[in-house]
């Protein structure tokens, strides 16, 4: 679970950086190079013109945190990208790939409409050698335990891979500008204050350059995950094989996640007051900004509780089943 927390952390970190980066990339394309970008106030007494960039409120949009179960990525029931399930495509792939690599290294107890259904738990001599291998290496923890004695024989459990959804965090941004060592005694003259250009130049980036790329580090899982993706491709070989070997490869690397910047309504007065009063330094002149990211994304891996196997959904035009679990 921690590596979880660790995954969110990372991921709001890098969002802040990639904002601050983006806003910065505006400002240099408008030609303002001496206007610097902060991710956070500044010592007192820096005498250059910046903007700052600062977190004020966050929170899950809208007030309410998404409550879905999540689903599973090898059963009859599931996830399809097509059908807009929301999990990404790599992992629905992988999902497939091992439900197939499921029907051919399993024992068949029998047919449900025409398709193999697997055995839910048979003797691990049953199994491929590369399979047997990797459940006899698995170690024992209790009811999460990969095999199950039965007299003199050790059964296989058919494992549950669970996709649990993201929320969607909305954070919202000040962006305060400075105009460093001008003094407000001095004669203005023609040029208008280097705050008013910054801050129009972001505003502007927030409806003609609403999103910015942010690396991502891949989804915290079970280490055994990736050395069973590995016992199922050497098991079935062939195209479908190095199907599976494709797909752990690239769920274990960084990812891009695109991320959106939109403008939001201004502060009540009271609210700008206190805000204010909280940080202890004037905001004038200020823009209000917001980004949303998914968080909280993750995918369980666990011997199943219940498997039942059944017709799968139509895809690439063929049919496919697998192991439909209960979540745990």
């Amino acid at each position: 679970m921690s590596e979880r927390y660790t995954h969110v952390a990372h991921v709001v970190s890098e969002v802040h950086d990639q904002l601050v980066g983006w806003s910065r990339g505006i400002l240099r394309a408008a030609g303002l190079e001496t206007l610097e970008v902060y991710g956070q106030f500044p010592p007192e007494g820096t005498t250059s013109s910046y903007v700052v960039l600062f977190p004020y409120r966050l929170g899950p949009a809208p007030k309410v945190v998404e409550t879905s179960q999540g689903m599973s990525l090898l059963g009859p029931k599931r996830a399809i990208p097509e059908k807009g399930s929301g999990v990404p495509w790599h992992w629905a792939e992988l999902g497939r790939n091992l439900a197939e690599a499921m029907k051919l290294t399993f024992p068949v107890v029998g047919a449900s409409k025409g398709y193999p259904r697997p055995h839910p738990a048979p003797v691990i001599s049953l199994l491929p050698k590369p399979l047997a291998k990797w459940y006899k290496a698995q170690p024992e923890n209790g009811n999460d335990s990969w095999t199950s004695p039965k007299g003199k024989e050790t059964l296989a459990r058919l494992p549950s891979l669970w996709w649990r959804p993201a929320f969607t965090m909305t954070t919202h941004y000040m962006a305060v500008a400075n105009d460093g060592g001008r003094g407000t005694s001095e004669r203005s003259s023609m040029d208008a204050p280097i705050a008013l250009p910054g801050l129009s130049v972001i505003a502007a980036g927030l409806h003609l350059e609403r999103t910015f790329t942010a690396r991502l580090p891949p989804l915290p899982v079970d280490p055994a995950l990736w050395t069973m993706c590995e016992a199922y491709a050497k098991s079935v070989g062939g195209e479908l094989g190095e199907n599976i070997q494709k797909s752990a490869k690239s769920l274990q690397e960084e990812n891009e996640m695109h991320v959106q910047v939109v403008p939001v309504h201004d502060l009540t007065n009271m609210d700008f007051a206190n805000l204010m009063q909280a940080l202890q330094r004037p905001l004038q002149p200020a823009l209000n900004l917001a980004v949303r990211m998914p968080l909280g994304a993750a995918v369980d891996l666990k011997p199943s509780v219940a498997p039942r196997f059944a017709t799968g959904d139509p895809i690439g035009g063929r049919d496919r089943s697998g192991a439909q679990e209960v979540p745990s």
